[in-house]
Order: C-alpha cells, then sequence, then structure tokens
C-alpha cells in the first residue's frame, strides 16, 4: 500500500538528508502519566503520548514519531493507525484493570485476581505496594521490584505484570 507523502514542510520534512519513504516501526509505546509527553521528531510539531519508533537503513539515528509521520514514513497510514489503536485499547483496558471484577481480598487482607490463569496479588508494606505473579505453568510467586505508592497503581501494575508475562511466554 503506497502512500504518498504530504507536503508537510516542516521539522525533518523540510530537511534535506532525511529519507521520507522506507521506515520501518521497530517498537511501540505509550507515555502514559508515567514521562512526559514527547514532540514527534519528524514533524517536530505534534505532541505525542503513543509513540511509534521509526528506522531507516540510510539514516543514523531512530526516531520516535506519532502515527501520522509514522504511516507516512512506512507507506502504509493503515498499519499505523492500526497499532496507534493497540495501543489505546491496551491503555484503557489497562486503566479499567483496576475495576474489574474478579477482585478478591486474602485472609492477610491483600488484594488478588486471577486472569486467564495469572494470579496476581498485591501487598502492602512500608515503603508502599508491591505486586507479585504465578503464571499458569509455575507454582512460583515471582515478586516484583517496583513498589507503588497507592492500590489503584498497584492493580494497574498488576496489569503490566500479567501482560508482561503473556508476552515473555510467546
Amino acid at each position: 500500500m503506497d502512500e504518498k507523502v504530504p507536503q508537510i514542510r516542516r521539522g525533518k520534512w523540510s530537511q534535506s538528508g532525511v529519507p521520507h519513504k522506507g521506515w520501518l516501526c521497530i517498537s511501540t509505546r505509550d507515555l502514559r502519566e508515567e514521562e512526559e509527553y514527547v514532540t514527534c521528531e519528524m514533524c517536530e510539531a505534534q505532541t505525542i503520548r503513543f509513540v511509534h519508533t521509526m528506522r531507516h537503513p540510510d539514516y543514523h539515528k531512530e526516531l520516535d514519531c506519532g502515527c501520522d509521520c509514522a504511516g507516512y514514513m512506512e507507506g502504509n497510514k493503515k498499519r499505523a493507525q492500526e497499532r496507534d489503536s493497540s495501543m489505546k485499547r491496551r491503555a484503557a483496558r489497562r486503566q479499567k484493570f483496576p475495576d474489574r471484577k474478579g477482585w478478591k481480598v486474602s485472609a492477610k487482607g491483600n488484594p488478588h485476581i486471577k486472569v486467564e490463569g495469572y494470579h496476581c496479588i498485591v501487598s502492602n508494606r512500608r515503603s508502599g505496594f508491591t505486586v507479585g505473579i504465578t503464571a499458569p505453568w509455575s507454582a512460583d510467586l515471582t515478586w516484583g521490584k517496583k513498589t507503588y505508592k497507592t492500590l489503584r497503581e498497584a492493580k494497574e501494575g498488576c496489569f503490566d505484570a500479567i501482560e508482561y508475562m503473556k508476552q515473555s511466554s510467546r
């Protein structure tokens, strides 16, 4: 699917030596509230939360870009929009996770949930909340190193732990 490169006259679009086509998206990430949003490194105008990291064999560095620029750079706006939509759906699932049905409280007062065979538990320690997870193929509980200030943040951490375990098992 060959997309026409827009006649953008700002940022790296207007600089000679910067390829406009033939880029490959090597990763995506959601900056959420944890980081400052960034400016698209291609157009240098759009503030972005959902980042598409782009690489080109004839350019010396990777660029963090927004959906529109990424779509033009790789010549496939639809693929960039699908990646962007996927990140937005994941962000919505993460935001709803602390309120989902299935959370229980153990005899020790620790909230826990079982999702797709993953058992995640939140423990309140002096320094804050921590998250532990057991994968479906293991009986071992693995505790994360991160400490959360609130119970809600820790439950979102459970979502992240489950997603991470699902990815690493593929």
